[in-house]
């Protein structure tokens, strides 16, 4: 529904430097997959208590949406074709694969929810 990939990809490498690691924007963008405690283990905190890195991973949520706020959007037309078939009578539904706060965060700030 978004392009955000650069923002996570940005807000990690951000991160992860800061506390110590040598990670080029490149093997970042390779390694950004996953939830973020999934890579929060792959990269960095291996075998840490979860709380740890759930807190890592809210303070790169609060990173990320400081800097994709100004430039969220969806994706060219999904709001019109959305608008369409919500005027039609046509049923949509929406698959996430991120966790809630990323979702709620996009959700909110696209307008989209009265769609649905």
């Amino acid at each position: 529904m978004i392009d955000d990939m650069n923002y996570h990809i940005t807000a990690w490498h951000r991160i992860l430097n800061d506390l110590g690691a040598t990670l080029s924007l490149e093997r970042m963008k390779a390694e950004c997959y996953g939830k973020n405690n999934e890579l929060l283990e792959r990269m960095f905190l291996e075998g840490s208590p979860e709380i740890e890195k759930d807190i890592m991973s809210l303070e790169k949520e609060k990173k990320y949406q400081e800097q994709f706020k100004p430039h969220l959007k969806l994706l060219p037309d999904l709001m019109n074709s959305c608008r369409k078939a919500y005027e039609h009578h046509i049923k949509n539904g929406h698959r996430i694969c991120s966790d809630y706060v990323q979702y709620r965060f996009c959700i909110r700030q696209s307008f989209i929810k009265t769609l649905f």
